[in-house]
């Protein structure tokens, strides 16, 4: 079945913060929450100190906003990210994985050890199985998580800004056949572009020009400061081409030119390169998005220079949401974030591995509290009904010992001693489980205590001997051998956890078992055993 959810997505630019919290349910989606915040432009801060602005930036949003969130999704700029359109052959299905990690090896010249590698399949046909392969520095997707890790936020999803931006335009959307259409997302540096065909993605692409480079542009040619440009530039309109113009009014038209052309030509560039592609074709339409694409006049300038149909985006066609609460200007600017939010048609994610598998151990020791406590409460209410019903076959059996002796009042007292004798079993059994999970909560929080960060415990459970075979076991009676396996980022890091159970009043004889360094995944995973030991003797 189906349940509503609720996502968080932050849009980190560098001159703008957007935040996004959508319902998805059964019946739509519905925005919740939306909110954009400037960061203050600054050339002379040091990295440092941006890091700080974007990390004030997202408090002051998330507050402002009352998204009381923790989880979130995230994006890397499409620039910093190599991506492949693959086509494998027919009959490749069942062996994807396996090539993927071929072709990443011949398609990626950086070590792959210091890359985070991702990739979904887009369809299967019988022409065959179209790919996209991801890779990213790890270096750059840490530096990401870095801004938000200081706030207590947690990254479930590391997408693609071109990627979200196929996501947030494509969603409710009905392709039409044969058309190909171009996704266009001018930010305040990089603009990201992406083409479908046929209702699937073909082609992204990301480029260093954006806003910003139009602003930078009227603060050499007017000699104003950049926050004087800002303003400038919201207020102007591209004009058509003149001969007689003011000394003013010409300054602006050269920035403004210069930043066209520029813009324009890397269009076509990418165009071009589709179109050299084998499944590359014609573009018939261009949806424009951004904050970029509020600069008044763009759409028909670009539409009159390529000879293209070119629109403004509405990322919210289909999506329920207050109108008085969100303009069309913010809309457009809001595009990345919603795609995000939404994790549409293209669902890669460039979390790294270490992360997941980190974030998955801490999900299962909360899953694994709550079901002890829910067992515990559980035993505990059924020896309670129970005491109740051994409580009424005692008074039963008083009542029948003043009545006179029969044949059938000594039956009687006989099935109630019987069903007495049963309920007494349980009961004890019942204690016996509970005094099992009362042993195992201190061990397994003293274990969760001492675990140091990059330390992924998989199993903790006590070895019995019988038999000469062993044999894995609940119990917790001092000097059982207990066995712990998991994953390290590091031999430094396993060598500290054997130090904290060696030190620890709960164990006694610590043995490290076998290791072995998954070397595709970077981790070690290992085997300890050791003796639960007398607290008060250790």
């Amino acid at each position: 079945m189906f349940r509503r959810k609720i996502r968080v997505a932050l849009d980190i630019g560098t001159s703008s913060l957007k935040v996004i919290q959508l319902e998805i349910a059964p019946t739509g989606v519905k925005l919740l929450n939306a909110g954009l915040i400037e960061i203050e432009h600054n050339p002379l801060a040091t990295d440092e100190e941006k890091k700080a602005k974007i990390v004030e930036a997202i408090q002051h949003l998330l507050k402002e906003k009352h998204i009381k969130a923790k989880r979130i999704t995230l994006a890397v700029p499409g620039q910093s990210v190599i991506s492949r359109f693959l086509k494998l052959p027919p009959g490749s299905e069942g062996k994807v994985d396996r090539i993927i990690r071929y072709e990443a090896r011949n398609q990626i010249s950086l070590p792959l050890d210091k890359m985070v590698i991702d990739y979904q399949v887009l369809r299967q046909s019988r022409w065959g199985v179209d790919v996209i392969l991801l890779a990213i520095k790890e270096k750059i997707v840490n530096d990401r998580l870095d801004l938000v890790d200081s706030i207590g936020l947690t990254p479930e999803v590391v997408d693609v800004t071109s990627l979200a931006l196929f996501n947030s335009l494509t969603y409710g959307q009905e392709s039409r056949k044969d058309e190909v259409v171009t996704f266009i997302n001018i930010g305040a540096t990089t603009t990201d572009l992406g083409i479908q065909k046929d209702g699937m993605l073909h082609f992204t692409r990301s480029f260093p020009i954006g806003g910003n480079d139009l602003t930078e542009a009227l603060c050499a040619r007017l000699g104003i400061d950049f926050l004087e440009a800002e303003r400038l530039k919201r207020e102007v309109t591209i004009p058509a081409e003149s001969a007689n113009k003011e000394e003013k009014a010409h300054r602006i038209s050269e920035a403004i030119d210069s930043f066209l052309k520029a813009l324009v030509a890397e269009i076509r560039h990418s165009f071009d390169y589709y179109q050299s592609q084998p499944d590359g074709a014609l573009v018939n339409r261009i949806v424009l998005s951004g904050g970029g694409a509020r600069l008044r006049g763009l759409d028909e300038f670009l539409a009159r220079k390529l000879r293209l149909q070119v629109e403004i985006a509405d990322p919210l066609k289909n999506i329920q949401f207050d109108p008085s609460r969100l303009n069309s200007e913010m809309a457009s600017s809001l595009t990345i974030a919603l795609g995000l939010a939404l994790r549409g048609e293209v669902r890669t994610n460039l979390l790294p591995p270490k992360i997941r598998k980190e974030q998955k151990v801490k999900q299962q020791k909360r899953i694994f509290a709550t079901a002890t406590t829910s067992l515990i409460t559980l035993l505990l209410m059924a020896n309670i009904a129970l005491s109740f019903q051994t409580s009424g076959i005692k008074k039963q059996l008083r009542k029948i010992k003043k009545e006179e002796a029969t044949s059938l009042t000594v039956k009687r007292i006989q099935h109630l001693k019987k069903e007495d004798k049963k309920i007494k079993e349980k009961i004890a059994l019942i204690n016996s489980k509970m005094l099992e999970q009362a042993q195992w909560s201190p061990i397994i929080y003293e274990v969760s205590k001492i675990t140091p960060d990059k330390i992924w415990l998989t199993e903790v459970a006590t070895v019995k001997e019988q038999g000469g075979e062993e044999r894995k076991t609940f119990q917790t009676e001092e000097g059982r051998r207990i066995e712990i396996k998991g994953s390290a980022f590091s031999h430094y890091r396993l060598s500290k956890f054997m130090a904290n159970l060696e030190n620890s009043s709960f164990f006694a004889k610590i043995i490290l078992g076998s290791t072995q360094k998954i070397k595709d995944k970077g981790w070690i995973d290992f085997g300890i055993t050791c003796q639960l030991a007398r607290r008060s003797e250790k």
